[in-house]
């Protein structure tokens, strides 16, 4: 499983997670809580140098990810 350590202010879990599978997961968050137990007590925003455990995302789930969208050019 990669470990992603949290490099600027503002970071929240679901945006995290988002940014690093390249898309919308469906249950990667809650797996991400289950790999790291200790998060679900922190706050929203994460502080500059937390280490997060980040599960892999299997070919079935990458086929069902909801890519982002882009409102701008």
């Amino acid at each position: 499983m990669p470990v992603v350590t949290v490099r600027a202010r503002g970071i929240t879990l679901e945006r995290l997670v988002f940014k690093v599978a390249g898309g919308l997961v469906p249950g990667l968050v809650e797996r991400t809580l289950e790999a790291n137990p200790d998060l679900a007590q922190a706050s929203d925003e994460h502080a500059v140098g937390t280490r997060i455990v980040i599960p892999e995302v299997g070919e079935l789930e990458r086929a069902r990810t909801i890519l982002p969208l882009r409102l701008v050019d």
